[in-house]
């Protein structure tokens, strides 16, 4: 028996296996979550697997989206918290920049 391999995808990359699956059965995934009929006549594995790829993508996401609001929170408290601060229209572009 192999040794189980932990293997750790990018959003880009579960994007693209969600894609390919996609293409391989010819429906959306959108159509695969409602209609369990459909669910039903495709490969038990191909549907676990797309399955399993919905739920890392959205767990990736909800990731980016703390990640990225702690960094605006961050840049904030910096920029108002820092001696001789930087100008208010410097300090809003640098705000534009981080979004």
């Amino acid at each position: 028996m192999s040794p189980i391999r932990e293997v750790c995808l990018s959003l880009t990359e579960v994007d693209d296996l969600i894609r390919s699956l996609e293409q391989k059965h010819g429906i959306l995934s959108s159509d695969l979550l409602l209609d369990a009929d459909l669910r039903g006549r495709l490969p038990e594995d191909d549907v676990f697997e797309w399955e399993a790829c919905l739920a890392h993508k959205r767990e990736l996401e909800r990731n980016e989206q703390v990640l990225h609001t702690g960094y605006l929170n961050n840049v904030r408290q910096a920029s108002e918290d820092a001696p001789g601060s930087v100008p208010s229209q410097r300090k809003n572009n640098n705000l534009a920049l981080a979004a």
